[in-house]
């Protein structure tokens, strides 16, 4: 048999193989992730973070912003290059320090965890070969209704 005969026979059954793949089945690739971002023991760095959300079906639409965080202990210690529209949500509570709304790693795993537990979401996630860390997040409902993308960039431990 022909080469081009046997490939003829070979790519609808790599088509139907392919069909049945779900693009958004990235639970091994999120826990394994998310196993060597634990075993680097980094509590403490400093990450470049961009931050959209888009509502569609929110009063005020969505918000985007960039800033330098640094996280001491696994938690938020300062936001620089932030301003009032670093928000996650379209008001702010004023009597809400900026840096309740910066995104920690181990936040934004968890994040990563809630979003894939719906049904009707793209969820796209990639990450960081060494350590581990989320490089991107985007979620994005069926309809279009929601759309949410957290970018975490050159992430230094301290």
């Amino acid at each position: 048999m022909k080469l081009s005969a046997r490939l003829f026979l070979f790519v609808p059954f790599l088509l139907a193989a392919l069909v049945g793949c779900d693009a958004n089945d990235t639970t091994d690739d999120i826990d394994d992730a998310r196993a060597r971002w634990e075993a680097s023991g980094v509590q403490d760095y400093e990450v470049l973070q961009r931050i959209e959300f888009i509502c569609n079906v929110c009063d005020g639409g969505g918000t985007a912003a960039y800033a330098r965080v640094v996280v001491r202990d696994g938690q938020v210690a300062e936001v620089e290059g932030a301003d009032s529209a670093f928000v996650i949500l379209t008001e702010r509570d004023p009597d809400t320090p900026l840096a309740a709304y910066a995104v920690t790693v181990d936040a934004l795993f968890d994040r990563i965890d809630f979003a894939r537990d719906f049904e009707n979401t793209q969820l796209e996630v990639t990450f960081d070969a060494e350590l581990g860390y989320p490089h991107r997040y985007y979620r994005e409902s069926d309809e279009g209704e929601i759309r949410e993308e957290i970018q975490l960039r050159d992430l230094r431990p301290l």
